[in-house]
């Protein structure tokens, strides 16, 4: 195939797929691989005539940055928390595509998500960073009741961890009922108020939506809320204000999440919400999905993904 329009690809993030290599080399598709974050003056610099965007490192694509590529089409992202990363409504505005996996990462994020939760409840993190008094009690996962906020492939991997692996008792709130879920692990769906004041933990796996901005509050993480929260959503699906003051009160015992209100995670000094420097609350820097298979995984879809829309983007070009 001979394009007629010699496209700019920027690629972001450690690796460059073989696959992708040979397909723009074949096409004669111009690649620019960003190995490393460049400062903003930079980014725009470089996405300046670029056609297509696979994101795989850890810059965020703000309005700003889009506005530097009015030729942008596309951006083929690793994963599934783009709202993180790329500008969702400023992308939208200038018709920019922007493609995820879902899916692909499911296993690895809820295997993580687990991880959180022991390290949390158990007091590791707490005691591997010498945080309060570590002889004080933990409390055990296994055979806990425990809620899942959003029922998705990921919300549905971690659930048939939690029943299968610490005979937990399962509550749900999703967007829509499962009952094949249901069937299969035994799993219950509740209402949002119910999951936050019957469950000692509740992991956090819903999409950021605008319904689900701010979802979880002041109402859910009261006095009659859980006493752990895990997150691997989007941080924006819990409201910062609330979750500081249910864990200064002692409403909430801890929280842990992947991912933090602002990329990349800042120190404590600098958290404009306060959270970061609470003996409560442990965060990692969105790395849930990082497994090498996960990894492997989203890069294929991710590849395929952008392959998918530079073809359908030469053929309107040709017309």
């Amino acid at each position: 195939m001979t394009t007629t329009k010699t496209w700019k690809l920027i690629v972001s993030g450690g690796s460059m797929p073989t696959q992708l290599i040979d397909y723009c080399k074949h096409n004669e598709i111009e690649i620019d691989h960003l190995e490393s974050v460049p400062p903003d003056d930079e980014l725009r610099r470089r996405v300046s005539g670029a056609d297509f965007y696979l994101h795989g490192g850890d810059e965020r694509l703000s309005a700003e940055v889009l506005d530097a590529a009015p030729s942008l089409k596309a951006v083929s992202f690793l994963g599934t928390g783009a709202g993180s990363f790329v500008d969702l409504d400023a992308a939208r505005e200038r018709s920019v595509q922007v493609l995820t996996t879902p899916g692909v990462n499911s296993a690895s994020v809820a295997e993580f998500a687990v991880g959180l939760a022991l390290g949390l409840q158990r007091r590791i993190f707490a005691d591997l960073q010498g945080r309060g008094k570590t002889s004080r009690a933990s409390t055990e996962l296994t055979g806990s009741t425990v809620g899942v906020l959003g029922l998705g492939a990921t919300g549905t991997a971690l659930a048939r961890l939690l029943t299968g692996g610490f005979s937990c008792e399962v509550l749900y709130h999703s967007r829509t009922r499962k009952p094949d879920v249901e069937a299969e692990l035994g799993v219950t769906a509740v209402d949002l108020d119910e999951l936050f004041t019957r469950c000692t933990t509740v992991f956090v796996c819903a999409s950021l939506t605008p319904e689900t901005t701010g979802l979880v509050g002041e109402a859910q993480l009261g006095e009659s809320g859980p006493d752990f929260l895990v997150s691997t959503a989007d941080p924006k699906v819990v409201d910062p204000a609330a979750l500081r003051m249910a864990l200064e009160s002692g409403a909430l015992s801890g929280a842990t999440m992947d991912g933090y209100y602002t990329e990349p995670l800042p120190v404590p000094a600098e958290d404009e919400h306060g959270l970061l420097a609470l003996d409560t609350v442990f965060a990692t820097s969105h790395i849930a999905a990082s497994s090498e298979n996960a990894w492997s995984r989203m890069e294929d879809m991710a590849v395929d993904n952008l392959i998918m829309t530079i073809e359908q983007s030469t053929a309107q070009a040709r017309r």
